[in-house]
């Protein structure tokens, strides 16, 4: 009954996945040094700072998906992505080569020294990523446009096998530093999406010439940047909002009282739990290709989300309720002590993700499908205050217990899945009072 759903959802699953591999093998690099947490605590607080000022371009795959119908509309989408993508770079160019890097860091988030100083290195390597994240998505969606996920599939494999060689082979004796760290990261995903284009070209998927319209001619396309940005700018909200959520936990954690501890661990905890919640992430998509196709397909996307969310929510609770995850975590990324237990704590905070996740994403493909975007960013913004609020009470009242700052997170996700759920139902219901209120139709009506 759902076998097509999973099978389409099962190569988008594999990418953020693998991408939660990848981080975990970055981390394993990092694990190498003595002063591994301070290395770890700088890196995670940088990157995390990174997808808050880029998050704009996590929506342009999603974009591409629902505007790319023919050639002419791939053209307007190129140009507008690019100009998206160089103010990106313009924006992370001037917040890393100022003070403003260093007053965020230090005033605003209240990391100190020695992590402070890898931060801001960290951030400075991570200025072109933007180019290679925004190449990467929107091949991505052109592939999702013409219903070959297999190839973000391929991509993500590739990706994943040219980092353990890196990591495992060519790096093995380089001393782990900030600025490598952040190099590896870059020039995986930067070689994901080289991966991505080369596919699309090798198999030749090309867009229609034009669109079914024969009133446009092939030069043209009814779409305009204007519609494009009315679409991507409210999920751009979104997404900036949503990226904000990490580094408003570790402004929280970062006043903990052994803040380089606290921070190593959720962000260890968080990479690894990462391989498992994030495929929830892109189930989106499921919805936008499934309605897009005609018939009732709801009750099968929603059983589709239950499999995936039950399946990761199990993993989740084997890491942190059983010696799995210690045992992982010691052998495979390489912590100990302390570390160890830290992130197995955030392992079990974490494993409360995928329930709401799926909930969650089934409803932001519903509206984008029907390009609705302001919902979206609405429910996500009312989540962003209570996270803010949360965070503010747990770190001034529990700063010995960083576990109760993390499950600000729980609050938050779990307010936007209710106002979502809120929101589907009263349009349910002024749609059922709709069309209970249109007088009835004549079969005959259209004809002369």
């Amino acid at each position: 009954m759902i076998g097509a759903h999973v099978f389409f959802f099962l190569p988008l699953a594999l990418d953020p996945f693998l991408t939660g591999v990848s981080n975990t093998l970055v981390n394993a690099f990092m694990a190498r040094a003595a002063d591994r947490e301070v290395l770890i605590a700088g890196y995670g607080v940088a990157k995390n700072l990174l997808f808050l000022l880029f998050g704009v371009l996590m929506m342009v795959r999603q974009t591409v998906t629902c505007f790319a119908e023919d050639r002419p509309s791939l053209a307007v989408l190129k140009k507008f992505f690019t100009v998206v993508v160089l103010a990106n770079v313009a924006l992370l160019a001037f917040v890393a080569f100022t003070p403003v890097a260093g007053f965020v860091f230090g005033r605003i988030l209240g990391v100190g020294e020695p992590a402070l100083s890898q931060a801001v290195r960290v951030f400075r390597v991570f200025v072109a990523f933007p180019i290679a994240v925004g190449f990467r998505h929107f091949w991505q969606g052109y592939a999702l446009k013409r219903r070959k996920p297999s190839i973000i599939a391929a991509s993500i494999i590739g990706r994943v096998v040219f980092l353990a060689v890196l990591v495992y082979g060519i790096m093995l004796g380089v001393r782990p530093a900030a600025e490598n760290s952040a190099a590896l990261f870059m020039s995986s995903v930067a070689f994901e999406g080289v991966l991505v284009y080369g596919l699309v070209i090798v198999l030749g998927i090309a867009l229609p010439r034009r669109r079914d319209d024969r009133s446009v001619p092939e030069t043209e396309t009814t779409i305009t940047p204007h519609e494009i940005g009315g679409f991507f700018f409210p999920l751009a909200a979104t997404a900036l909002i949503r990226t904000m959520a990490l580094p408003i936990l570790n402004a929280g954690l970062s006043r903990a009282v052994n803040p380089e501890l606290a921070l190593a661990s959720f962000t260890v905890g968080w990479e690894l739990g990462y391989i498992f919640f994030a495929p929830m992430m892109l189930f989106h998509h499921v919805p936008i290709e499934f309605l897009s196709r005609g018939g009732d397909h709801r009750m099968r996307v929603a059983l589709t989300a239950l499999l995936f969310a039950g399946s990761a929510t199990v993993v989740l609770v084997a890491l942190g309720f059983t010696p799995l995850g210690p045992l992982v975590l010691e052998r495979f990324v390489g912590v100990s002590g302390d570390l160890l237990a830290g992130a197995v704590v955030s392992l079990r905070i974490l494993a409360l993700l995928p329930a709401f996740y799926g909930v969650r994403e089934y409803f932001w493909g519903v509206l984008m499908f029907e390009r609705r975007t302001k919902p979206i960013s609405f429910c996500k913004a009312v989540a962003l205050v209570v996270l803010v609020a949360w965070v503010v009470f747990a770190a001034t009242f529990y700063p010995t217990r960083p576990w109760v700052i993390v499950f600000g997170l729980i609050a938050s996700e779990l307010t936007e899945v209710i106002l979502l759920a809120i929101l589907a139902r009263k349009d349910r219901l002024a749609t059922a009072a709709g069309a209970s209120e249109m007088p009835p139709v004549s079969p005959r009506s259209d004809r002369p």
